[in-house]
């Protein structure tokens, strides 16, 4: 267990001070993360970052802090090689530095409540031996004949200690109305605009139709009504093609950002809830650039009145 940090000799007003000035520094950092997202060659917002975590160091060791001045340090190292050109800004990094933030945020937490610090072992060593040959390789969904193929991307992940401290696995990430999903990245091989979909009468209303995909008929699930919520479709609407249990599916959603590798740990799991997580479709929760994530379990979407394999027997529909 982590030990925590005595703060009874220190200057009441100097620790207040402290809390007040992490709190604005990381929600910064946080917000500038939003748009460096969008704008990943946007130099003033790395700089900006970069003086965020400076400037959290900085406190933290003057109040004799040593472990937020470790990790802050970390932090702002990664920043400087992102200012020097020595890294990029990719999809891996970014989870990473945005996880040392919310392990930043929480030692600050902890120091103000007296408890203990949380364990960031990890991600120091994760931070230490990152290097541009573990920047994913994939730039976004490549178009070809028309279709997407998601299993073809090209990922390099992490082949360091860190793979060692957290098990890592890769999800295809979309939305569907205003909502954030994803799905392991096994289950869907393939991503493709909407061709015509011929209605199918009496079935459920969240079963969009069918399509002709080279030859094979398949059914598509309208992934919003499925899950209950508005989720009108655009110009980015895609298809999401499944093979689940020798079933093959698509599922309609508005939009597909592209692919994201995430440990173990980012992945939250409530350990006490009071609604029923096999009902909302959803097995876990990440939280990226302030957006919240929803895991969904796909067996349980596709599932109707009955089990998988004896609706296999009589068809998709």
């Amino acid at each position: 267990m982590s030990a925590r940090i005595d703060t009874a000799t220190l200057d009441a007003e100097l620790l207040k001070e402290f809390f007040v000035g992490c709190e604005e520094h990381l929600s910064e950092a946080e917000n500038a993360f939003i748009d460096l997202e969008k704008h990943p060659q946007d130099m003033g917002l790395i700089n900006d970052i970069f003086r965020h975590f400076h400037s959290v160091k900085g406190d933290a060791a003057a109040l004799g802090f040593d472990a937020v001045r470790i990790l802050a340090h970390e932090l702002e190292t990664i920043l400087d090689k992102l200012r020097e050109h020595t890294l990029s800004v990719a999809p891996t990094l970014l989870d990473l530095l945005l996880e040392g933030l919310s392990l930043l945020r929480a030692q600050v937490k902890a120091i103000q409540d007296n408890a203990n610090l949380p364990d960031t072992s990890g991600i120091i060593v994760r931070l230490k031996t990152y290097s541009p040959e573990e920047e994913e390789t994939y730039t976004g969904t490549e178009e070809k004949e028309g279709m997407y193929n998601v299993s073809t991307a090209e990922l390099t992940l992490a082949e360091s200690g860190a793979a060692l401290l957290n098990e890592e696995k890769t999800y295809t990430v979309f939305r569907t109305g205003k909502l954030w999903c994803a799905l392991d990245v096994t289950q869907s091989n393939e991503i493709i605009a909407p061709p015509h979909i011929t209605r199918v009468p009496n079935v459920e209303k969240f079963i969009e139709g069918v399509i002709n995909l080279r030859g094979s008929i398949v059914p598509i699930i309208h992934l919003g009504r499925r899950l209950g919520i508005d989720a009108d479709l655009g110009a980015d609407a895609k298809i999401l093609l499944l093979i689940i249990d020798e079933m093959r599916l698509g599922l309609l959603v508005s939009e597909v950002a592209g692919v994201r590798t995430w440990t173990k740990s980012r992945v939250l799991k409530p350990e006490s809830v009071s609604f029923d997580l096999k009902k909302t479709f959803v097995t876990g929760v990440v939280t990226e650039m302030s957006r919240i994530v929803l895991l969904l379990n796909v067996l349980e979407i596709i599932r109707r009145n009955g089990n998988l394999k004896q609706q296999n027997k009589q068809g998709a529909l």
